[in-house]
């Protein structure tokens, strides 16, 4: 039987991964609705937002996936993992999960990749229309 803390655990795991999957898709809209753009500064300030979501995303679900495998992570690992996150995440989940972790990363990676392209894609069409097919 599962212990409160536990699913406390799994409880943040499974939010953080639900936020990662809104931040995608949010990012996805935004990069379709600049898609003809020539605005750099809403370009730039955009994907800085984007970065600081997604590192904190993956901090976040780390540190809960840590904290789950009773194997919590030291500050500075969070701090690198939040810095370096297209490294870390990888480091962590291979030292964390092994194999099954490369797994974890190229299931989620794949989908989450799926999410921003295509609701860009989508929100480009509806913006742009036939303009967009061109």
């Amino acid at each position: 039987m599962e212990t409160t803390s536990e699913s406390r655990w799994r409880r943040q795991r499974r939010i953080a991964l639900i936020y990662l999957y809104v931040v995608f898709l949010f990012m996805g809209v935004l990069r379709g609705l600049l898609w003809y753009s020539s605005d750099a500064n809403a370009i730039v300030h955009g994907e800085l937002l984007f970065a600081i979501a997604v590192s904190l995303g993956f901090m976040w679900c780390c540190t809960a996936d840590a904290r789950l495998m009773g194997r919590p992570l030291l500050p500075l690992a969070r701090l690198g993992i939040f810095l370096l996150w297209q490294a870390g995440v990888p480091i962590y989940l291979l030292w964390a999960r092994r194999l099954k972790g490369l797994g974890v990363l190229l299931l989620h990676g794949f989908l989450l990749l799926l999410v921003l392209v295509v609701s860009g894609l989508a929100t480009a069409y509806l913006i742009y229309g036939d303009r967009f097919l061109d």
